[in-house]
């Protein structure tokens, strides 16, 4: 119980900033994207 407990940690300990770098990339991108709209 303790050993999976720890091990599902670690696995988020890495995969959230993972994610969250994902996540910013895509915003950022959709931000481009509409700032591009808004130029043109």
């Amino acid at each position: 119980m303790v050993m999976e407990m720890s091990k599902t940690y670690q696995y988020r300990k890495v995969m959230k900033p993972l994610l969250e770098r994902k996540r910013r990339a895509r915003i950022n991108k959709c931000l481009d994207d509409l700032k591009d709209l808004m130029v043109e």
